[in-house]
């Protein structure tokens, strides 16, 4: 088995929920989410932050040894943001092409959760169109 720990280093918090894999790469996909130390009745302690951007760290699978031709040291991580506030419900498939990681998932453009409630405490229902299949 080949562990170690990925920090988060962003002072940008939220919760590890999706997960890409690649020949080469783990992609950890964070969602946009705050704490709530005093929910009101109804709400819940894990809020959605509209605020904040789509949050992805990289890793290499085996850490000790990645890519001689990436440029990244033993045990390295990266993170990297997209400006769309979007939580990464799940992931389709991931793949390497010319140098560059691509992955699919479902990117939700508003709660997607009935429980779920944005950072100022209101809760926003699904109108319609509420999740995309994107390609990042």
């Amino acid at each position: 088995m080949n562990e170690y720990l990925v920090q988060r280093s962003t002072g940008i918090p939220g919760l590890v929920y999706g997960i890409a894999i690649t020949e080469n790469w783990i992609l950890f996909c964070q969602w946009s989410n705050s704490f709530n130390p005093s929910p009101k009745p109804g709400e819940t302690h894990a809020v959605r932050d509209s605020d904040h951007p789509a949050v992805f760290y990289v890793t290499p699978r085996r850490p000790e040894q990645p890519l001689q031709s990436s440029e990244w040291k033993p045990y390295w991580h990266r993170l990297y943001t997209h400006p769309f506030n979007s939580e990464v419900v799940h992931t389709a498939g991931a793949w390497e092409e010319r140098g560059k990681i691509y992955f699919e998932g479902t990117w939700p453009r508003t709660v997607l959760f009935p429980f779920s409630s944005i950072f100022d405490g209101q809760k926003k229902p699904p109108k319609e169109d509420v999740c995309g299949f994107g390609l990042l």
